[in-house]
């Protein structure tokens, strides 16, 4: 019989989350093509500024990387994270014509500056394996969502576009090599860690329920 990776179990404690972000409005939204694209435009605002973030916590584990290929793949995802996804951000946020040229940039919300904050905080005070844990979910919960709605698709060409970008096959092998390393220290963590490792996770991904939450608010600070 094979053994469950570690990573199986921690999908597994997080499926109760992981169905009501399914439910959330935002992506019901998004896939029947009925979503606000003001809503999808702050979302993308968002977003961006947290890839900013999310790329500077990604270069930190990089740094406490227990072997050189870790330290190469994990610089390379926040190369990426800048790059790649903040150009096809931009892109969508272009088609959108959302926001006057002459606008001010948009200001970090509330939910967007903890959750940046909170893998900034981990992954300098926590070390690798708790690190891992943290930013495990972003990569992972993203292509589960893109993947379970591309089973339908959505009718706007524009959400259809996001859909795609979170479910192909390429995201996927990079959701599976991150898989792999947690999966590849795991065995070597004593118990505490591993229970540890377990709250990370799953505090990253009530952020991700939260964020999702957020943009479909169009969240503001109270003052």
């Amino acid at each position: 019989m094979a053994v469950e990776s570690y990573s199986s179990r921690l999908w597994a404690a997080s499926q109760p989350l992981y169905q009501r972000i399914l439910g959330h409005p935002f992506l019901v939204r998004l896939q029947d093509g009925s979503l606000a694209p003001a809503t999808f435009a702050y979302y993308l605002e968002q977003d961006r500024l947290f890839l900013d973030l999310y790329a500077r916590s990604l270069c930190v584990l990089a740094s406490r990387a227990p072997t050189a290929e870790a330290v190469l793949l994990f610089s390379r995802d926040a190369a990426d994270a800048i790059s790649a996804e903040q150009q096809m951000e931009s892109q969508w946020l272009a088609e959108l014509s959302a926001t006057p040229a002459d606008a001010p940039p948009p200001q970090i919300a509330p939910t967007t500056l903890a959750y940046g904050s909170y893998l900034l905080s981990t992954v300098h005070g926590e070390g690798f394996f708790l690190g891992l844990a943290a930013v495990l979910p972003c990569y992972w919960v993203y292509f589960e969502v893109g993947r379970h709605l591309a089973r339908a698709g959505s009718s706007s060409p524009l959400y259809q576009s996001w859909i795609d970008s979170y479910s192909s096959p390429a995201f996927e092998s990079v959701v599976q090599r991150v898989r792999g390393s947690i999966d590849e220290v795991a065995p070597r963590q004593q118990s505490d860690q591993l229970h540890l490792a377990k709250e990370r996770f799953l505090t990253a991904v009530r952020y991700e329920w939260m964020f999702w939450d957020m943009a479909w608010r169009t969240e503001d600070w109270p003052t």
